[in-house]
């Protein structure tokens, strides 16, 4: 195994503010958002270690970056912030051996998750080809070394 793309994607709380949000929607965010990919992460690397590319790719979001999140999602957020923590220590734990681990953000992409961006006057966005493009180009057959980093699907890279 080359490669592995956690691309775990769940929002319970798109229009609650955080006053609002569940202890089921923080934990349903949670377990699909963190530690579904932590645990493919863990069932994964024996079989990583004896890849060629070892790279581990968290599809992580905007919405997961201390510095750009505009402040709604909170267990959507959270928990995709959690995800770059996990990104970050694999990344260190693992460096070492040859790994690349990167938490990636896929764009605003038009999916089912995202029917706002179908209406008038909807705020620009990719479609799903276009990200995943991106991420094959930018990413997975990257030259340099990303090993740690928070980037976005074109490649520009991210603050934390």
């Amino acid at each position: 195994l080359d490669v592995v793309i956690n691309n775990a994607g769940y929002a319970p709380d798109k229009t609650k503010k955080g006053e609002n949000v569940s202890r089921s929607d923080m934990m349903d965010a949670f377990e699909i958002n963190t530690l579904g990919p932590l645990l493919v992460i863990q069932q994964s690397l024996p079989l990583l270690r004896n890849g060629l590319m070892k790279k581990i790719i968290n599809i992580s979001s905007l919405l997961g970056s201390h510095a750009m999140n505009p402040g709604r999602q909170i267990a959507y957020s959270t928990a995709k912030c959690a995800l770059g923590m996990i990104t970050s220590i694999f990344a260190k734990e693992l460096e070492n051996e040859g790994f690349t681990i990167v938490a990636v953000h896929p764009g605003t992409v038009a999916t089912d998750m995202r029917p706002d961006l179908k209406l008038p006057g909807a705020m620009p966005h990719i479609q799903p080809d276009e990200s995943a493009d991106g991420i094959l180009n930018n990413v997975v057959f990257a030259k340099e070394n990303l090993n740690g980093r928070f980037i976005t699907w074109n490649g520009e890279t991210m603050a934390w």
